[in-house]
Protein backbone atom coordinates (compact mmCIF):
# COMPACT_ATOMS: atom_id res chain seq x y z
CA UNK A 1 0.00 0.00 0.00
CA UNK A 2 2.79 2.19 0.28
CA UNK A 3 3.32 2.21 -3.38
CA UNK A 4 -0.06 4.18 -3.92
CA UNK A 5 0.17 7.79 -3.15
CA UNK A 6 3.66 7.69 -5.70
CA UNK A 7 1.67 6.24 -8.28
CA UNK A 8 -0.94 8.89 -8.39
CA UNK A 9 1.54 11.50 -8.48
CA UNK A 10 3.43 9.40 -11.22
CA UNK A 11 0.53 9.56 -13.31
CA UNK A 12 -0.18 13.58 -12.97
CA UNK A 13 3.68 13.80 -13.91
CA UNK A 14 3.07 11.83 -16.93
CA UNK A 15 -0.57 13.69 -18.14
CA UNK A 16 1.60 16.88 -17.24
CA UNK A 17 4.22 15.89 -19.70
CA UNK A 18 1.36 15.19 -21.95
CA UNK A 19 -0.21 18.33 -22.09
CA UNK A 20 2.98 20.19 -22.05
CA UNK A 21 5.61 18.38 -23.76
CA UNK A 22 7.95 19.66 -21.21
CA UNK A 23 10.80 17.20 -20.64
CA UNK A 24 10.85 18.47 -16.42
CA UNK A 25 7.74 16.90 -16.23
CA UNK A 26 8.87 13.17 -17.28
CA UNK A 27 12.30 13.27 -15.07
CA UNK A 28 9.77 14.28 -11.60
CA UNK A 29 7.68 11.58 -12.89
CA UNK A 30 10.92 8.98 -12.59
CA UNK A 31 11.83 10.09 -9.05
CA UNK A 32 7.81 8.90 -8.50
CA UNK A 33 8.44 5.84 -9.88
CA UNK A 34 11.90 5.18 -7.91
CA UNK A 35 10.33 5.88 -5.02
CA UNK A 36 7.28 3.41 -6.00
CA UNK A 37 10.33 0.71 -6.34
CA UNK A 38 11.07 0.94 -2.86
CA UNK A 39 8.21 -0.95 -0.95
CA UNK A 40 8.31 -3.47 -4.00
CA UNK A 41 12.01 -4.33 -3.27
CA UNK A 42 11.19 -4.33 0.31
CA UNK A 43 8.84 -7.22 0.13
CA UNK A 44 11.77 -10.10 -0.55
CA UNK A 45 13.21 -9.34 2.93
CA UNK A 46 9.80 -11.01 4.29
CA UNK A 47 9.21 -14.07 2.41
CA UNK A 48 11.89 -16.93 4.05
CA UNK A 49 12.89 -18.80 0.30
CA UNK A 50 15.10 -15.42 -0.59
CA UNK A 51 18.44 -15.10 0.24
CA UNK A 52 17.89 -12.24 3.04
CA UNK A 53 21.43 -10.81 2.46
CA UNK A 54 20.77 -10.31 -1.48
CA UNK A 55 17.43 -9.00 -0.93
CA UNK A 56 18.37 -6.33 1.70
CA UNK A 57 21.28 -5.16 -0.53
CA UNK A 58 18.83 -4.53 -3.18
CA UNK A 59 16.27 -3.27 -0.87
CA UNK A 60 19.18 -0.88 0.44
CA UNK A 61 20.01 0.28 -3.09
CA UNK A 62 16.84 0.49 -4.12
CA UNK A 63 16.65 3.11 -0.90
CA UNK A 64 19.44 5.01 -1.19
CA UNK A 65 19.02 5.44 -5.29
CA UNK A 66 15.50 6.97 -4.47
CA UNK A 67 16.16 9.13 -1.33
CA UNK A 68 19.59 10.70 -3.47
CA UNK A 69 17.40 11.30 -6.43
CA UNK A 70 14.53 13.31 -4.40
CA UNK A 71 17.09 15.21 -2.54
CA UNK A 72 18.69 16.28 -5.53
CA UNK A 73 15.58 17.38 -6.99
CA UNK A 74 14.08 19.09 -3.43
CA UNK A 75 17.20 21.22 -3.58
CA UNK A 76 17.65 22.21 -7.20
CA UNK A 77 13.88 21.73 -8.20
CA UNK A 78 11.46 22.54 -5.51
CA UNK A 79 13.44 24.82 -3.30
CA UNK A 80 15.36 26.61 -6.47
CA UNK A 81 19.01 26.36 -4.81
CA UNK A 82 21.98 25.45 -6.95
CA UNK A 83 20.69 27.42 -9.87
CA UNK A 84 23.37 29.46 -12.12
CA UNK A 85 21.81 32.80 -13.11
CA UNK A 86 22.85 34.93 -16.53
CA UNK A 87 24.23 37.80 -15.73
CA UNK A 88 21.25 40.26 -16.34
CA UNK A 89 18.73 37.90 -14.10
CA UNK A 90 18.49 38.51 -10.76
Amino acid sequence: MGFIPYWFRFLQCLNKRYYTGSYLHLLNAGKYFVDMLVPFAGLPIWFTAYDHNKAWWIYVFTKAVANLYSYIWDIKMDFGLCRYFKKDEK
